[in-house]
């Protein structure tokens, strides 16, 4: 919660790590549209395409703030997934919608150290696996509402 005592939707893109392309490619608003909700809160009146839309980012960024990171003490025990190898990790950027760059920044580890993990044939930790592996089921499990008015 921000200073102000509520989220905005520019505060929910942050905490999901989503642009206004990213959210707009996601959402099929025009960025002209997303552009006017964002200094918008949940709770504002609004077209009801415009309230699922608000909705639907704030559930994801509650999602994303629960689990911040792979430390994030949310996270649960890896069980018996197997680890993210390179091939997995590109389906949760895909569903996620997180670039390459911006999942190493959240791991922090550098783009190329990541890269190399992967294009070897390598594999995530079983924490950050898992980790991504939440984020990927709760994009999945919160898809985007039908948005028409």
């Amino acid at each position: 919660m921000t200073a102000r005592g509520f989220e905005t939707v520019e505060d929910d893109l942050e905490a999901i790590g989503w642009g206004l392309r990213q959210v707009s490619r996601r959402s099929g608003f025009s960025r002209a549209r997303i552009s006017r909700l964002k200094s918008t809160r949940l709770e504002d009146d609004g077209s009801q395409s415009d309230r699922a839309f608000r909705r639907w980012i704030a559930d994801l960024a509650r999602l994303h703030r629960r689990f911040y990171s792979p430390l994030s003490p949310a996270v649960p025990a890896p069980g018996n997934r197997p680890c993210l190898n390179g091939a997995g990790v590109n389906r949760a950027l895909i569903i996620i919608g997180w670039s390459e760059r911006f999942l190493a920044e959240s791991l922090a580890m550098h783009r190329t150290e990541l890269r190399r993990i992967l294009e070897n044939g390598g594999e995530l930790s079983p924490r950050r696996s898992r980790w991504l592996d939440v984020l990927c089921d709760g994009h999945i499990d919160l898809p985007r509402p039908d948005m028409t008015d």
